[in-house]
């Protein structure tokens, strides 16, 4: 790696055709996130860290490194279940089934884009879990998307890219605007996610490729 920046040379290797090269840099993105801080009582850098795997795992795809991309998925989903057992520590209700189903839902977001199985489950967990946080809220009313920022801002902002580079007719989400609670934004990308990679893996790192 040339630059000092992981992240920055990750932009700037996908946008170069370099799809291997920007893996390689959003892995050590990824451990940056993972370093930083106590991560149960953190769990921000582990979501930016997750966002940076998922990068990582649609980088090594395009790049036909199909072995590291599944690399990337099982250790991102591994933190992501270990900090999740570990946060009745840190945190209680509702915010403590607030993140568990947010690293839930990436967990999913991770098993779907590098070809994995129980990505359902994985969603399924994350549906209950902000379920419960509803329940246990003073209200008791589900949680709208747009109240989320930290914990679901990586897999809006990454549904969001995918629907732009690879010229989609599905709409992109926008937090305040879409409506959505979290269950019904993690049905949403459950319907059109699948697709939206399949396309990508279609196109192929052009789809990145700068004007």
């Amino acid at each position: 790696m040339t630059g000092s920046d992981p992240e920055e040379e990750a932009r700037e290797a996908k946008h170069a055709g370099e799809p291997v090269r920007a893996g390689d840099a959003y892995t050590i993105w990824a451990y940056t996130n993972l370093s930083n801080r106590d991560l149960w009582e953190h769990p921000h850098d582990v979501f930016w860290a997750q966002r940076a795997f998922a990068d990582a795992v649609i980088c090594y795809r395009l790049g036909g490194r199909h072995n590291r991309a599944l690399n990337r998925s099982k250790q991102g989903t591994l933190i992501g279940t270990d900090v999740a057992e570990q946060l009745p520590e840190a945190f209680d209700p509702p915010l403590l089934y607030l993140v568990q189903g947010t690293l839930a839902e990436y967990n999913g977001d991770l098993r779907l884009l590098a070809g994995r199985e129980h990505v359902g489950r994985a969603y399924d967990r994350a549906r209950a879990r902000y379920t419960e946080a509803a329940e246990a809220s003073e209200s008791g009313t589900r949680f709208p998307l747009g109240d989320c920022e930290e914990q679901n801002d990586y897999s809006v902002l990454l549904f969001n890219e995918l629907v732009d580079v690879t010229g989609s007719s599905v709409e992109p989400v926008f937090r305040w605007d879409s409506g959505l609670t979290l269950s019904e934004w993690v049905d949403y990308k459950e319907e059109h996610l699948p697709g939206l990679v399949e396309r990508l893996l279609d196109i192929g790192i052009e789809a990145y490729a700068e004007d």
